[in-house]
């Protein structure tokens, strides 16, 4: 009979190769097959085989070898006890957040009316955490019984198989062929996989490896790696499909490997002639237990042709176990697309009138010949604005912004079934048309690719670095390096440390992955280290010295990106994401996963062959590929021989000036040099102090020349006439009166080139004073090798002999160029009106987009100057300047306003003559200086009238950090201000600030709208800014008046001025906090913090307390500056229970709000389609709720539950507050 069943299941087999359907067999619906999707993993697999295997023995289970479906033996359950309910357990590993099922083959015998069952329950320790169940079966003969899918919660630690028979029924059940399987994600395949069962498998075998049957995880073998002072690698070839996506996942455990060593896997590709043409890799790990190990996904182009997958260690000691190993295929898209225009983030600017630009191609391998590409610009509300169809596979959809008024859209492009309204495939991309300049992030790149900080341009000169300490810090105390990138996660106090020498720092979050050896803790999955991104810029995000976040290092193609540029993206609004590569990604995967991109070629070697023309050449094509995206190089500065990667020597001084100047002039703005670890132990042993002195002086020029490298205005009719090669990278500005070019010879032998140049020009090498012979309009100059040539072109007219230096902020030199928004010039309005001349020149035969984006840079001059000119100095108006006066002089003032009134109207001016419909706000700000700590001041009502007169919207006094912002209108009358800064308190460990206000010698009763007052945060504290708030001292009591952060600044509206006011940290504790502590913990503490929610009673929070509608709408509108109205839309207020599905509703209506993200529509939105009870959600509730799910506001009471209808507890609310007011 065994026999038979072999044969049986053999023919089985053969059929299931050829149709893969579950089929009938031997009896009709005696014996049914199902099988595994062909992606899925088996992680366990047991036919009780083996009696001595102990772990599924019980007092009523035991192996039966009188009856089995394969093999010898079964596992046989026996109950003849109706109460007694114990049952056969095993306890596999598992990866939290995935997704497994079960089948079990099973027959019964005398069990009455009960069923046979499998289960599967994860528990953290003893603590269960949920499971899946199923009504069992009770057959007569051998039957699969196949257990649903179950997704295993983020806390659990452990996954546990149950075999049994229902409770309270008896008879004997026999259970054979156990399997459980790890479910493949939607939309990949397994290509092929091994658990190393095969000790005869040679595949896997080298002369480091074997297999091992004393260590595994799964089944009873794994691949055991040796290492030794010789290694040897096992691979395994399989062919390549183009536009497939492929990546390798495997389960790793060492013993005994050196610290730094590890375990490693390489996937590289070739072509048809073996060529190799890229790969995926990464870092070791070296886990001491079975770890989850994968690399990024590698979609092979369209000349793949085969793929070879290794395993091998970095190392000599040591032992290395690899199992279950996975090759997944990713099914390829249709379509890929890329946002040409608006570049930065989606964002049209204020007043511009860029065109929307969507480009889309067919993607690696696809045949779109039966498609139809349709785009859509739809409003935020999904209604359709305009729609087109693309001409053939691929192009750009063009949509008009010059109409559209200040909101969100999004452009969705489609590859549509042709005769249908089926589409197969789509990528949508979201644009916000600003309304005001104050819309704008504090941090962009602008149109030409260039970095704008805090309303100025900056070029960053940055290094890599360990990371922050004050001893690097001091060696770069008077270097131009104004950057740092640290490998550490820097903490809150080293980011001050940075900012305290003048020093930006990007902040790392390259490791943020799964399986990563340097991924922070508590990152079990991918979908944690999106939540950690989330969680780590929120912290760090409001720091002065944070400039961007680093997210990848040269794997841009991880197919993880995405979600962690989104991340960031949604979290902070202000700085940009940035990922450097040694080669040029697809421009649709950067458009995808970065702001700035940056290549990092390390071409020298200290050989004669050495490539150094390499940089420029990449950065030309990167720059061809992606337009005027942000790009920052990194410029090799290290012995690439300190990674075993033969270097003899780092580069010279002047080949890294050649590198530096190579990327500068095919497009990159910004430059970092790598790095200061290296420099420090450097393998051919140069001295530190020599190399850095290196990096000090390429760094210097090119911070000399930031005006140069920034400026937007080709210089006029300068060309290359003859000599242009392979060999030369060029570029030409203009920078007030004069034109400055840049030659770079990137080879290693002497080269000549002639440069055209206007008619009654003169030229002479930047900083030295010898003019250079110019015969008929042309300048024919010799280039040595590796040479750089920086010239500087001027009028004859012009005065000579004077070394002028383009850089605005350098004192050297008596010739100075203009501003270009780094510092504030002399005559802000005269260098402005030449530059915005310029520009209307180049308006003159431009194309309709590159008119708008003309017409955008002009807008952020006028914007940048109107700024400027509102920084008003009051020091001139106050008879004394000791800081207590109590008079100004009004004459001088209202003169001096009136001069500001006339620059704002000329301003307004210039601003029509690019876009008529723009609006300027004019501010003013009057700083007043003074070291005591008391300010007396007085504003007669002539001078509120003059501001008013001028239409000056906002004035802001600013007084030793300390800001009143108001409008004039809201004071009529002669203004007295008082300000005291008393001693810190010894109790609150800050400083207490008395402001007092009266108008007309009175304290006016309710400011409408509300005045505006900033605070300093107190220094020398270690704080924790997420509790920081600002508190007001009026009548005995103190009262939380909540506060924004903003930099190094809190600022709260109030609607009166009432005493004193502080900025502390607001520790509040509570003594109930015990069962949700690990879960809810933080997001209470800043709540209460905030003054967003208060305890009960008796030091009691009450956690689990409901919360009604009416006070979680409250919390929406105080947490996130809502208005009520705008949450409650459509769902009125009450006092009843909030359920969950009002909660997570009304927190994507929140989302909506702050973010502009649209409400999706449709019945079934995929963000819930994991919920079973996902329906019972209101229909009307059912998009917002998706919205709040896809984002991780709100999250499943398990992985396959929202309950929806269950009543949501106060904790639960102060979670989700807490996650909104990161997105805020």
């Amino acid at each position: 009979m065994i026999r038979l069943k072999k044969i049986a299941m053999a023919f089985l087999a053969l059929i299931l190769v050829l149709q893969l359907a579950p089929i009938s067999f031997l009896g009709g619906d005696s014996l049914r097959i199902a099988a595994a999707a062909e992606a899925d993993v088996l992680v366990m697999e047991e036919s009780f085989e083996n009696p001595a295997d102990e772990r599924w023995i019980t007092e009523s289970s035991g192996y039966d070898d009188g009856e089995a479906y394969t093999g010898n033996h079964s596992l046989k359950y026996e109950r003849s006890d109706a109460a007694y309910y114990k049952y056969p357990q095993v306890s596999l590993a598992m990866e939290p957040g995935e997704t497994y099922y079960a089948t079990v083959m099973l027959k019964t015998e005398n069990v009455g009316a009960g069923k046979a069952r499998i289960a599967l329950e994860a528990y953290d320790g003893d603590d269960w955490k949920g499971g899946q169940y199923t009504d069992g079966l009770a057959p007569a003969d051998w039957t699969l019984l196949k257990l649903p899918t179950y997704t295993v919660p983020e806390d659990a630690g452990r996954l546990q198989v149950s075999l049994y028979l229902s409770q309270g029924d008896t008879g004997t059940v026999w259970f054979d062929d156990v399997k459980v399987y790890k479910k493949a994600p939607a939309g990949s395949q397994s290509g092929y996989s091994t658990s190393f069962e095969d000790p005869d498998d040679a595949t896997w075998l080298s002369g480091s490896t074997s297999y091992d049957a004393a260590e595994s995880r799964t089944g009873q073998y794994s691949l055991k790696y040796t290492n030794g002072p010789a290694n040897s690698s096992p691979s395994f070839d399989f062919n390549l499909t183009p536009g497939v996506g492929y990546y390798v996942s495997v389960w790793v455990k060492t013993d005994g490997v050196a610290d730094g060593d590890g375990a490693k896997l390489a996937l590289d590709a070739v072509d048809a002639g073996g060529n190799w043409i890229g790969g995926s890799y990464a870092n070791p790990i070296n886990p001491g237990d079975w770890t989850y190990f994968r690399i990024p996904l590698y979609t092979a182009p369209a000349n793949g042709a085969k793929a070879n997958l290794t395993l091998y260690t970095q190392g000599t000691t040591g032992t290395v176990w690899f199992d279950d190993l996975t090759l997944h295929e990713v099914k390829p898209k249709l379509i890929q697309t890329r946002l040409e225009s608006p570049g930065y983030r989606g964002i049209l600017s204020p007043g511009t009138d860029a065109e929307i630009r969507v480009r889309t191609e067919a993607a690696t391998g696809a045949d779109l010949s039966a498609y139809t590409i349709r785009a859509s610009l739809l409003q935020e509300d999904q209604t359709v604005v305009e729609a087109t169809y693309l001409d053939g596979p691929g192009g750009d959809a063009v949509f008009p912004s010059a109409k559209l008024a200040p909101g969100t859209y999004h452009v969705r492009v489609e590859a549509v079934l042709s005769g249908t309204d089926t589409a197969a495939d789509s990528e949508e991309w979201t644009i916000r048309k600003l309304g005001s300049a104050a819309e704008m992030p504090e941090s962009y790149v602008d149109n030409e690719g260039r970095f704008w900080r805090n309303g100025k341009l900056f070029l960053p000169i940055g290094i890599y670095a360990d990371k922050i300490v004050r001893s690097e810090l001091e060696e770069l105390k008077n270097s131009p390096i104004n950057t740092l990138l640290p490998y550490d996660l820097p903490s809150g106090e080293q980011l001050d440390l940075a900012a305290e020498y003048g020093k930006q720092v990007i902040f790392s979050l390259k490791d943020f992955f799964y399986g990563s050896a340097w991924a922070p803790e508590g990152i079990n999955s991918d979908e944690d280290a999106v939540s950690k991104i989330g969680e780590f810029v929120n912290r760090f995000k409001d720091y002065p010295a944070l400039l961007a976040w680093y997210l990848n290092d040269e794997a841009p193609n991880d197919d993880r990106l995405p979600s962690h540029y989104e991340a960031v993206k949604a979290n902070d609004p202000n700085h940009p994401a940035y990922t450097v590569d040694f080669h040029l990604p697809s421009a649709s995967v950067l458009a995808k996963t970065t702001d700035i991109f940056g290549l990092d070629v390390y071409p020298v070697k200290g050989l004669e062959e050495d490539p150094i023309g390499e940089p420029g050449e990449l950065q030309k094509a990167t720059t061809e590929a992606i337009g005027k995206k942000g790009q920052w190089a990194v410029v090799q500065a290290q012995n690439v021989g300190n990674y075993g990667q033969g270097g003899l020597r780092p580069p010279t001084e002047r080949e890294m000036r050649n590198m530096a100047w190579q990327y500068i002039t095919e497009g990159a703005r910004g430059i970092l040099f790598y790095s200061l670890f290296d420099m420090k132990n450097d393998a051919s042993g140069l001295p530190y102090e020599e190399l850095l002195g290196r990096v000090n002086r390429v760094a210097q020029e090119i911070a000399d020349l930031q005006a140069f490298i920034l400026s937007d205005r080709p210089a006029d009719n300068v060309r290359i006439a003859e000599g242009d090669g392979d060999w030369l990278h060029w570029i030409s500005r203009k920078v007030g009166d004069k034109d400055y070019i840049a030659m770079v010879n990137n080879s290693q032998e002497a080269q000549r080139a002639a440069i055209e140049v206007p008619e009654g020009m003169r030229l002479k090498v930047w900083n030295e004073n010898t003019f250079l012979p110019i015969s008929n309009n042309r300048f024919t100059g010799s280039y040595s090798p590796l040479d750089v040539q920086i010239y500087e072109l001027s009028a004859k007219s012009g005065s000579g002999g004077g070394t002028s230096n383009p850089d605005p902020g350098s004192s050297s030199g008596t010739d100075s160029g203009p501003s270009t928004g780094t510092e504030a010039p002399n005559n802000p309005l005269a260098d402005l009106e030449q530059e915005l001349n310029g520009l209307r020149e180049r308006l003159d035969g431009a194309s309709a987009s590159e008119q708008a984006a003309i017409n955008a840079q002009a807008i952020e001059k006028i914007q940048a100057a109107a700024d400027r000119i509102g920084q008003l100095d009051m020091t001139p108006y106050l008879p004394r300047s000791s800081g207590d006066e109590t008079g100004i002089d009004t004459p001088a003032l209202l003169a001096r306003i009136d001069s500001i009134g006339e620059a704002f109207d000329r301003l307004r001016e210039l601003l029509r003559g690019f876009s008529p419909e723009a609006i300027l706000p004019a501010r003013l700000s009057m700083t007043f200086e003074g070291s005591s700590d008391e300010l007396q001041v007085k504003l007669e009502q002539a001078i509120l009238e003059r501001l008013l007169e001028k239409s000056v919207a906002q004035v802001t006094l600013d007084w030793q950090g300390v800001e009143l912002l108001f409008a004039p209108s809201q004071l009529q009358g002669d203004v007295e201000i008082r300000i005291i800064r008393t001693s810190d308190d010894q109790q609150l460990a800050a400083p207490v600030y008395e402001i007092q206000l009266k108008v007309n010698g009175s304290v006016p009763t309710e400011f409408n709208p509300p005045i505006t007052l900033g605070l300093p945060l107190p220094t020398g504290a270690d704080l924790d800014k997420e509790l920081l708030a600002m508190i007001e001292f009026a009548g005995g009591r103190t009262e939380i008046v909540g506060g924004k952060l903003s930099g190094e600044k809190m600022y709260a509206e109030l609607s009166r001025l009432r005493s004193k006011y502080a900025v502390v940290e607001n520790r509040v504790e509570f003594n109930d906090l015990d069962r949700v502590a690990s879960w809810a913990g933080r997001a209470i503490q800043v709540a209460a913090a905030k003054g967003f929610m208060s305890g009960a009673d008796n030091g009691r929070f009450a956690p689990e307390s409901p919360i009604t509608r009416a006070e979680w709408v409250a919390l929406l509108a105080k947490g996130l500056e809502l208005g009520d109205m705008d949450v409650e839309r459509d769902m009125p207020v009450s006092d009843a229970p909030v359920t969950r599905a009002e909660l997570a509703a009304l927190a994507g209506r929140a989302v909506s709000l702050l973010t502009g993200r649209p409400v999706p529509s449709g019945e079934n939105p995929p963000a819930l389609l994991r919920f079973r009870d996902a329906s019972r959600i209101p229909e009307e509730m059912t998009g917002a709720a998706a919205l709040a799910v896809s984002l991780g506001i709100v999250n499943g009471v398990d992985a396959n539950r929202l309950l929806p209808e269950g009543i949501a507890t106060r904790a639960q609310a102060a979670v989700v507050l807490y996650r909104l007011m990161g997105i805020r």
